[in-house]
């Protein structure tokens, strides 16, 4: 992850006691567009100024927004917010919190913000988390978008979130070192997205996974419990732990994902003997994303 913006505005009164804005070279792009994705809210769509501009322009023309601006192609941006405990927020519906997003983030303009999905022309370019907070009131935790390459036609768009969830769901479940059986109770996972070395995984402190790919997740392995942890140690204490004292550990590889096809990346471990890992390869129908095989190197002990 290469940083090239992190600024962090004043805190908004008490309500927001930390927001950080960053924009980073895309980890994965096709055509200048970085694979991003979305996750469920129960809000409804906003129309940002500039939307009926840019959805009425034809294919054939570049809207004049920030999501077309040559000098920010290949780049992603994102934005985390923490708040303090307790403390309502003073946006009292889901639209007004999506206004103030806007507001905060001028990128966003010419966007369209609907059901946890960023969109341009109905296609998503990145994800935001919608939550509640005290006293029926709402507020945007976190958002995540990439710009377009103004001279590409048609950039290749996946929604990496659910093919991660898909592949992870699959490892925990199906292609596991116990031939498919339902043997993990609960299941720690690295907080960082690592880098595949012939099928294992490297973790990169430096590459957080969204809260948008956690929530996924969670959501695609519940009722199982999950746990997010900066590194294997935290819960290996020694060569003779095992699943069964400490839970299982999972690795995950940053995701390539070219439009409806996608190759995932994951290491488990089960013990000093008990480990498998390697490749799946996901495809999107009109179902979602299902895991159809593998790919490249496997490998199980």
């Amino acid at each position: 992850m290469i940083d090239v913006v992190n600024q962090e505005p004043a805190a908004l009164g008490r309500r927001q006691t930390h927001m950080v804005i960053r924009r980073t070279l895309a980890v994965v792009i096709f055509a200048g567009l970085g694979a991003l994705a979305a996750c469920g809210s129960d809000d409804q769509a906003e129309l940002l100024p500039g939307e009926a501009d840019g959805l009425e322009a034809s294919s054939s023309a570049v809207p004049d927004i920030p999501y077309f601006d040559s000098d920010l192609a290949g780049l992603c941006e994102s934005m985390e917010a923490s708040f303090a405990e307790d403390e309502p927020s003073p946006f009292l519906t889901p639209d007004a919190a999506l206004a103030n997003l806007a507001t905060q983030s001028t990128g966003l303009e010419g966007l369209q913000l609907s059901d946890g999905k960023i969109l341009f022309d109905g296609e998503s370019v990145g994800s935001y988390q919608l939550i509640d907070r005290p006293e029926g009131t709402f507020d945007v935790e976190s958002a995540q978008w990439c710009y377009a390459d103004p001279i590409a036609s048609d950039p290749p768009l996946a929604n990496a979130d659910e093919a991660v969830s898909a592949a992870v769901a699959t490892r925990l479940f199906d292609d596991n070192s116990f031939g498919g059986q339902d043997v993990f109770d609960r299941i720690n996972i690295i907080n960082n997205f690592g880098t595949n070395r012939d099928g294992f995984v490297v973790s990169d402190p430096d590459s957080p996974i969204p809260q948008s790919t956690k929530t996924a997740v969670e959501a695609a392995l519940r009722p199982m419990p999950v746990t997010w942890i900066t590194d294997a140690s935290s819960v290996i204490v020694d060569e003779s732990s095992d699943y069964t004292e400490v839970g299982a550990v999972l690795s995950i590889a940053t995701p390539i994902v070219e439009g409806d096809t996608a190759e995932i990346t994951t290491s488990l471990w089960c013990g000093g003997t008990c480990g498998i890992g390697g490749t799946h390869e996901v495809r999107q129908d009109g179902a979602g994303w299902a895991v159809v095989g593998t790919v490249g190197p496997q490998w199980i002990s």
